[in-house]
This record gives C-alpha cells, structure tokens and sequence, in this order.
C-alpha cells in the first residue's frame, strides 16, 4: 500500500481531470469531400468516360465511408486557428471601416460643435478598441506567439482555471483524433464550386461547407483506357497529402477507385497500416483454403496482409469445413495475429414441413430445396452443422399501392392511389444448430402474409386507439374535478341542491367508463401491432411428430396446382365444345 503527497495527489487529478477534458472537448468531425473529376484532353468524350468522372470519386468515398478516425496533427489544426484568425481581423477591418466613416459623417452633418465632439469622442473609443483587437489578432496569430505570455497562464494559484479550460491559441493547440465522416453523409454527394484549387474564392467555398479534405483528380483517356490521378488536399491552406495515378480499363472503374481508395484511405487516416497475419488450423485446411480480405480473394495463406486501420471484413473457405466470417477493428502500427480454428462439415439431411402449406418454393442458405405443391407440405434440406437461415416463398403476390398519374375527362392531370401486384408473399425460418441430425422431421409454424400491409394496419388502429384515450381524457378529468368541486360544497353549505352533485357524479361515472374502455382499446391494439411486428423475425423450425406430419399432409391435399388446374379447364372446355357442336346438329 502506499499514498501520495498532497502536491502529487493534485497533479494526478488536474491531470485525469485534463485527459476527461480533451476527450469531450476534441470528439470532432473530419468531413472529406470529392468533385468531379476532369479531363487532361480537351474535346467530345464518350458517354462512359463522362459517367466516370463522378463515378470514380463516389466509390472512392464509398471505401472511406467505413468508420476511420484520423491522427489530425497539430500543423493542420493551427491552419485552422490562423483561418480562424484571419475571418475575425477581416471582420474587425469591416467594422474599423465603418466607425471611421461614421465619424467622418459627424464632422460634415453634425452643426452643434459641443455634440458633435462628443459623438467623436465616443466614436474614437469604439475605433481604438477596435485597434487593440487588431494588434491582439495579429499578434495571436503569429507563429512565433507564445502562451506563456499570457498574464492569465502566469497566476500561481492551484484553484486557477487549468490550461485545457481557457481559450487556446494557435500555438498551444495539440494534435488530436477526430472521426472521419462524409461530406453531406453521403458518398453521392459531391462537392461543386466556381473556380480552381488555387483561387481564394473556391478555398473559402470549401471551408463554408466545413470540409475538411477533398479528393480531387484529372482522368486522360486513351482509347478504352484512362490514367486517373488523384489528390487530397487538406483546408484550410488546401495543402497536398498525397497524389497517386492508377492507369486501367474504363469498363472497369470499380477495380481503379479500389486502387486509389486503398492508397488514399493512409494518407486520410494519418496512421501507421496494420499488418495482420494469418493462423488457420488444422494443418489439414492449409492446403485448399481460400481467404477472401475485403473482397480480394488468396487462394493461399499471405505470409501478411498490410492494410489500413480500421474495421475489414474477412472470409475463409476450404473444401469439407464449415466456412467462417468475420469483420474485426485492426488498429494500426500494430501486428494482428488472427488465429481461426476451422470445422468439418457434418452433412446431414432434414425434412422441413410447412405447418400451414401453401404452394411455393422452400430454400436453406439461399439453396432451393424443393416446392410445397398439392399433397407435398415437406422438403428435404441439406445442412452442415452451423444455423440455418432458410426462406419459403409463395406463389401468391401481396399488393402494392402506388401513385398512378392520370388525365380526367377536362384535360386535367391528376394522380390517384392504385394497387398493383407486389412481390411474392414468404417468410423466414431458422434451424439452430443442435437440430441438424440426419434424418430428423422437422416442422415450421409460418404463414406467407404481406407483413407491412398487416403492420401498417394495425400501426393506424393502434393509433386511433391512442387519439380516443387522449380525447376522452379531458371531459373525464373535467367531469371528476366538477364532480369533487360540488361535493365540497355541498358539504361546506354552500350548495344546498343534492341533484348537483349526482349529475356531475353521473358525468364523472360514465365519462371515466369511456375513458377505461379506450384505454381497454389501446392496450389491445398496441399488443396486437407488436404482434405483428414481430411476425417479420425468423420461425424457428421444431421437432415434428406423426401426427403433425400427416395434419399437413391433410391439408396440402386442399391445394391445388396451377397445372392441374389449366387441365382440368382445358377438358371442361373440350367437353362443352363438343356439346355446343351436337346441339348445332341437332
């Protein structure tokens, strides 16, 4: 055990109390932004070089959009205080301006000497305060400024204001992690402004839209092919962080954009890359194992992966084992040993029985197992020992409403509400892992419902079951407060009349009746919308028995095919034909 010193003990909480501070103070945004991209050559362009100019800097956002923070050093956050600086002196200047035209003014117009040298006097203090906010600006801003200076920094005192809770100066200000988000939230968002990088009227575009970074780049196109070079500079200063050329088929500009996303995104981050390496085991599955890291595929073991910081999706395949997926944070300057124990498949066999059959289509994994059709409510599934996530889809559609634009009989165009045939009705359903035995029935308890028709009906009941409660509850509140107001004074003799108070007792009973029977409505319409909210998760598949299997059997011999169905019109048909034919003759 120990203990510290008084003088200690304070430095350790000025310095907890700093580091809580900063955290709060400095959880800042760093936007990033793109324009589209221009032509080295001038002259008439194809129409897919033309979509490449805006398609290339929307997918290189697309690759940064993922959550990064960056390092911002302290030389960029400084660019920021001078900008800061020079907006305020520029705005001190307008306002000197103004005061020395106004005093100027008063010498012409004003007749009186005694009011007018006392209007100039208090004008000649306003213009002098303005001054020494001038020289203050100036002399804050220069680079060769120092705090330590500042007579407020210099006062001895513990209790003083700690530096993290007075105002900073450019100098002072410490580099920091800011998180980087896109301009506008959107990666379709690119940023347009008169003028080129270097003009001070496009720089100041930029920093009124609070951008941060922006991507710029020239494409030259020769043939089917382009150069596209990149660059990001950061403002205010619209200084150059990196510049990279990536050269490939215009049909391509996806594999271009992640070439110059994968160089951007360290320069954007200001971090060290992390390097990650690779431990699959058995030693088995080291053979044939393919590793997928960020949709680039290894058909082998990488002796290491160098990639950004940040969070990367990662797949393994390999033939007889069960393939896993994961996505991981991997921090950067730092070597990640990602360690993944593979599963051999167990293969087994499933039947999977609809508890309410209807016809359609029944798929595990996305892999189609078979169709529920008359007198067959059951599929056979294959499964491998890891959850299943399966679908049925039905052959009934749901209905759509749409707006329909039309021209009515005086030549007007109007719109109206039609229904149209929606997409195919279905639910989902899971098999857990511990019911994957081969050979096993098993039965789900699902219906094929257009889910957000149902929700959003029992979405706008429960709704009027809510506007009814709340309606009822002031003539309620109303009845009850007149109805305590008259008993009162009856009993204080200022009321002599009992039927009084048995007409506001009535109101009282029949208004609160009303109100307990909306409440009533409300709860069992709130139950009955969360019901069907719920009806969107998984059904999760059970154990079947005999008698379950042959309840569903019964009723999908109710269902019947569309084949069937055409042929069995097609020989009514032919038999009243024929009939027509021999009443002719006859």
């Amino acid at each position: 055990m120990f203990f510290l010193r008084p003088s200690a003990l304070r430095k350790t909480v000025a310095s907890f109390l700093m580091t809580a501070a900063l955290s709060c103070l400095h959880a800042d945004d760093w936007v990033i932004a793109a324009r589209k991209f221009s032509f080295a050559q001038k002259g008439t362009r194809s129409s897919v070089a033309e979509g490449a100019a805006s398609l290339i800097p929307t997918l290189v956002l697309e690759r940064i959009s993922v959550g990064l923070d960056r390092e911002t050093s302290a030389e960029e956050l400084k660019d920021r205080e001078y900008e800061k600086f020079r907006t305020e002196r520029q705005s001190l200047f307008l306002q000197l301006s103004k005061e020395v035209k106004e005093r100027d003014s008063v010498v012409v117009s004003e007749r009186n000497a005694d009011r007018a040298q006392k209007k100039i006097a208090e004008i000649e203090k306003k213009i002098d305060g303005i001054k020494k906010d001038i020289d203050e600006n100036i002399k804050k801003s220069s680079p060769d400024y120092s705090s330590e200076n500042d007579p407020e920094k210099k006062a001895p005192s513990f209790f003083h204001a700690p530096p993290f809770l007075r105002k900073n100066h450019a100098s002072d200000i410490p580099a920091r992690e800011e998180h980087v988000v896109l301009y506008k939230n959107s990666p379709d968002s690119l940023f347009e402004a008169e003028g080129s990088v270097g003009e001070r009227r496009f720089e100041k575009a930029v920093i009124d839209a609070k951008i941060n970074g922006l991507i710029d780049g020239v494409i030259n196109v020769y043939g089917d092919y382009a150069s596209v070079t990149c660059t990001l500079r950061v403002f205010p200063g619209a200084k150059v962080l990196g510049t990279v050329t990536e050269v490939g088929p215009l049909s391509d500009v996806i594999s271009i954009a992640g070439n110059i996303a994968r160089y951007i995104v360290p320069v954007v981050t200001n971090s060290l890359p992390a390097e990650i390496f690779f431990d699959i085991q058995p030693e088995e599955c080291r053979s044939s194992v393919k590793i997928i890291f960020d949709g680039v595929v290894y058909n082998k073991v990488p002796p290491k992966i160098i990639a950004r910081p940040g969070i990367h999706s990662l797949e393994v395949e390999c033939d007889g084992f069960v393939s896993k997926s994961l996505a991981y944070n991997f921090s950067g300057g730092i070597q990640h040993r990602v360690f993944i124990p593979m599963e051999k498949t167990n293969p087994a066999v499933v039947s999977l029985t609809l508890f309410d059959p209807v016809p359609g289509s029944l798929y595990a994994d996305g892999i189609f197992s078979g169709r529920i059709s008359h007198g067959i409510p059951s599929a056979s599934a294959t499964v491998n020992g890891s959850p299943v996530m399966g679908r049925f889809v039905s052959e009934e559609r749901g209905i759509e409403k749409v707006e329909e634009e039309y021209t009515d009989s005086s030549g007007k165009k109007k719109t109206r509400i039609v229904e149209k045939p929606g997409d195919k009705l279905g639910f989902f359903y899971y098999i857990p892992e511990n019911l994957q035995k081969d050979g096993v029935q098993l039965v789900v308890k699902g219906k094929s419902v257009d889910n957000a028709a149902v929700i959003d009906k029992r979405r706008i009941w429960t709704y009027r079951g809510y506007t009814a409660l709340v309606l009822s509850l002031p003539v309620t509140l109303f009845g009850t407060g007149k109805y305590n107001s008259s008993v009162n004074a009856y009993n204080s003799g200022y009321l002599g009349d009992i039927s009084e108070v048995e007409k506001w007792n009535t109101v009282r009973i029949v208004s609160g009746g009303i109100t307990i029977a909306c409440a009533s409505f409300f709860v069992f319409e709130l139950v009955r919308y969360l019901r069907a909210a719920s009806s969107v998760l998984p059904q999760n598949a059970v154990y079947a028995d005999d008698d379950t299997i042959e309840a569903a059997r019964e009723k999908s011999l109710l269902i019947v095919d569309e084949k069937v169905s055409s042929e069995v019109l097609e020989e009514a048909s032919d038999v009243s034909e024929e009939t027509s034919a021999e009443n002719a003759d006859k």
